[in-house]
Order: structure tokens, then sequence, then C-alpha cells
């Protein structure tokens, strides 16, 4: 839905115009220097949500192993390497996720949004 709606909303624009606090961020972003858990956590409590980390696999995969990411988007290209490195290998035990959506775009790419399920009390 998220997607969809930037979509939509994007849609005649030839780029979009990042506001003066996305640009401060960028331009001084925060540099988490402590334990990675202990710094999501905090990130978390704080002003200025939703939180996206991008960066490669290793990076995703430090990241899943703390079981603090709220969602996963995830976008699928149409490309073949053969190789790489996978972001899920690490993971000690099943990891039921939600599709929540999922897009096609004209190139073949599939970006596809999921949650982890509530666990039942």
């Amino acid at each position: 839905m998220a997607l969809k709606s930037a979509r939509a909303a994007n849609r005649d624009q030839q780029g979009a115009k990042a506001s003066a606090k996305v640009w401060e961020s960028w331009l001084h972003p925060r540099i988490c220097t402590g334990k990675l858990t202990t710094e999501i956590k905090r990130l978390k409590q704080g002003p200025g949500k939703p939180l996206l980390a991008h960066g490669g696999a290793s990076f995703a995969r430090s990241l899943i192993g703390t079981g603090l990411i709220d969602e996963y988007h995830l976008l699928v290209h149409p490309v073949v390497l053969g190789q790489g490195l996978p972001i899920f290998s690490d993971v000690s035990r099943p990891l039921d996720l939600t599709l929540i959506e999922s897009i096609s775009f004209k190139s073949g790419a599939v970006a596809q949004i999921y949650r982890p399920k509530k666990k039942s009390a």
C-alpha cells in the first residue's frame, strides 16, 4: 500500500524534492558506535520514524540477527548472478513472515514487503 501510494503520488514528477529535514539528516548523519542491538533500540525509541537501513548482505544479516526488524522490504531484480551472500542464512529458527504488499514493475523487478508474524501468548 505504501509503495503504491508513493508511486501514484509521484507518477507525473521527474523527481521528488527532499524536505529540509531530510537534507539535514543526510548532511549530518548520526553515527552509531555502540552495540548494534542497543543502538537500534535507542533509535526506535526516539523521534523520526521510520528508520531505514540500507546496506549490503552482511549488514542486513547483522540487523536480522537482532530480531528488531519491524518490516522487510525486499526487491527482486530479474538478473541471475550465480553467486551472492544470502541474508537469512544465519537465522537459527524459522522466521514466520506475513506478506503485506507485492508490486511488479515494468522492468520485471518485484518489491515485496513482509512483517514478522506476532507471536501468540
